[in-house]
């Protein structure tokens, strides 16, 4: 869409459908028709001013409002420096928490890397322990010492279980002869 004239952005910005009443702007010099003339002009090399009889109290109010505006208040600078310290102690607890929680964090990597460490070191020991024992050494020593005998074929016992995740205890085993 392109807006080249002034018209079509106006239109693009208002509406095109409800538009303002222009007003018809008085001439200065020319009053409405039933108002009394309660102005005094004055011109002494100035544009024409016209002033109302009113105009010294609407002087004296805007003079109040300035004199007003020009006072120190007490209460706004209160209000403003106790926020500016809100503020700053909000920065400090949370530049504090930022900087605790990245020493935590680095924490949390150094003992990570420890972990990792001794799960090696376990891995390590726990296959040394698995080379060291001997299962022909230890056959020989139960025949041999402890007078074990392996078992024959009459010594060996199968049975058919009807139930394939657990054997129940304290009953009689069927077996399949």
């Amino acid at each position: 869409m392109s807006l080249n004239n002034t018209s079509d952005r106006y239109n693009y910005i208002f509406g095109n459908t409800v538009r303002k009443l222009e007003v018809p702007v008085q001439k200065p010099g020319r009053k409405p028709a039933g108002q009394k003339d309660t102005s005094v002009r004055r011109a002494a090399g100035r544009r024409t001013v016209l002033e109302s009889p009113f105009m010294p109290a609407k002087r004296a109010r805007i003079r109040r409002r300035e004199e007003h505006a020009l006072d120190f208040d007490w209460k706004y600078t209160v209000i403003v420096t106790l926020a500016a310290f809100i503020f700053m102690a909000c920065a400090i607890f949370y530049v504090k928490g930022t900087v605790t929680l990245h020493t935590l964090s680095g924490q949390v990597t150094e003992l990570k890397e420890e972990k990792t460490k001794l799960l090696g070191k376990q891995t390590a020991l726990q296959s040394e322990i698995d080379k060291a024992a001997n299962l022909d050494e230890i056959r020989t020593y139960a025949v041999k010492k402890l007078g074990m005998v392996s078992p024959d074929q009459n010594h060996v016992i199968y049975y058919k279980d009807s139930f394939n995740d657990y054997i129940r205890q304290y009953e009689s085993v069927n077996t399949g002869r």
